[in-house]
């Protein structure tokens, strides 16, 4: 059996193997969020049309609201409010792809996945709207590969 002290600096160089690796997995796991997909579109960009927000208001008040309030501010503590600072906490730092794959398997809870993709959709871009993120021009569809690349950044203060 070899003895660590007695191999001319392997000890040494095990321990600074390990130093190493653990350093390089506390860069990982505190950088996470960076290893997503380079965002090409901003969610400040107007990534969403203002009809699409229309659309997801009159979801939301169909199959939302009587769990996360009207105004988007819950009653039921059960149920979070879907505005700062819980929207800010709950939201902040993921793509909208994430988001909308979160609310389909969730929502609403009595009937998981029961709106079609773009209706789910349509109601991201009205919580989005309702948190201060600006509409433009051009919709966004569910079956857009651009949804992996688009980051909810925190609400500009």
């Amino acid at each position: 059996m070899i003895k660590l002290s007695e191999n001319n600096g392997l000890e040494e160089e095990i321990v600074r193997i390990v130093r190493i690796i653990a350093g390089a997995l506390l860069l990982f796991i505190a950088n996470f969020s960076l290893l997503r997909p380079a965002s090409s579109q901003s969610i400040w960009d107007g990534v969403f049309s203002a009809e699409q927000t229309q659309r997801g208001d009159v979801l939301y008040q169909e199959h939302c609201a009587s769990c996360h309030g009207a105004e988007l501010v819950s009653s039921d503590p059960d149920y979070p409010n879907l505005t700062a600072p819980q929207f800010r906490w709950n939201w902040g730092k993921k793509t909208l792809a994430e988001r909308l794959q979160r609310v389909r398997s969730s929502m609403p809870p009595n009937a998981k996945n029961s709106l079609a993709p773009q209706e789910y959709l349509d109601v991201i871009t009205f919580i989005l709207k309702s948190n201060g993120y600006p509409a433009g021009a051009a919709e966004i569809k569910a079956d857009s590969g651009v949804l992996i690349k688009i980051v909810v950044d925190p609400p500009k203060q």
